[in-house]
This record gives C-alpha cells, sequence and structure tokens, in this order.
C-alpha cells in the first residue's frame, strides 16, 4: 500500500508540473494579443490578398506553396527567416495554392515553390523552385534595389 501511494503521489507531482508547464507556454500570448508577431509570414488567401499584397505600402514577397511539396517544405524555414530579418523593409505573405487555386491560376503559378515580389500592387519578380538562403537574399537584393 505504501508503493501505491508513492507512486500516485509522484503521478499527481508529474501531472502538476506538466499542467503548469503547458499554462507557461499557452500564457505567453496575453489576451487580445493574438496577432502574430511582426517579422512572420502571413498566410493569405483569396479574401485578403488584395489587402495585405496589392494595397500593402512595403514590397511584398508571396510564396506560392503546398504542405506535400518537399522543396517547399525545405524553404519553408529560409523564408521564415528573411521574414523575421527583413521585416522593416519587406513584408512576406505565404499562399496555399491547394487552397487557393484562384490565385494560383491568376497568377499562372504551374510549378511550386514560387516566390512573386510585388511593389505597388504589381509583380517586379518571379523566382520559380529552391534556393538556399543566400541565393535568396541576392536575389531579393538586386531586385529591391
Amino acid at each position: 500500500m505504501r508503493r501505491f501511494k508513492y507512486f500516485a503521489g509522484v503521478l499527481v507531482l508529474i501531472a502538476v508540473v506538466m499542467t503548469i508547464g503547458l499554462s507557461l507556454a499557452d500564457g505567453s500570448k496575453k489576451k487580445g494579443k493574438e496577432d502574430k508577431p511582426k517579422g512572420e509570414a502571413k498566410l493569405v488567401t483569396e479574401k485578403n490578398f488584395g489587402s495585405e499584397v496589392l494595397k500593402s505600402k512595403k514590397p511584398v514577397l508571396v510564396d506560392f506553396y503546398a504542405d506535400w511539396c518537399g522543396p517547399c517544405r525545405m524553404l519553408a524555414p529560409i523564408i521564415a527567416e528573411i521574414a523575421k530579418e527583413k521585416a522593416e523593409r519587406l513584408k512576406v505573405c505565404k499562399v496555399d495554392s491547394d487552397k487557393s487555386k484562384e490565385l494560383a491560376n491568376k497568377y499562372n503559378i504551374r510549378s511550386i515553390p514560387t516566390l512573386i515580389l510585388f511593389k505597388e500592387g504589381k509583380e517586379v519578380a518571379r523566382s520559380i523552385g529552391y534556393r538556399d538562403k543566400k541565393a535568396l537574399l541576392d536575389w531579393l537584393a538586386q531586385q529591391l534595389k
């Protein structure tokens, strides 16, 4: 009986510690502060593409991707890093080409990943396929001159 009480106490302690840890992890966002922090790639759809991309005052890099695409998954962390590093000068958005087929058709997306750079609502450059971070930053620097 003594062992049972010991193990039950240990299990309760583990449950309490896990609950506190999960609460702290979830509590990092204060109520009313649910927006994404600056410098993250924002997921856009047909509904908000115009306001987020075409009407943006900053240049916008749009990543057309799909969840099943291997090169897209390889590019995702690079896009996230660029979004954080270039947040002052560049807005970064992502479009799931499977869920936003009208946008994919409108912008003639035939291969993914496809990156399109918009300035003042107009496409100014396009990159198709995977690029490493250095190559992508070099391409962006050339386009943002």
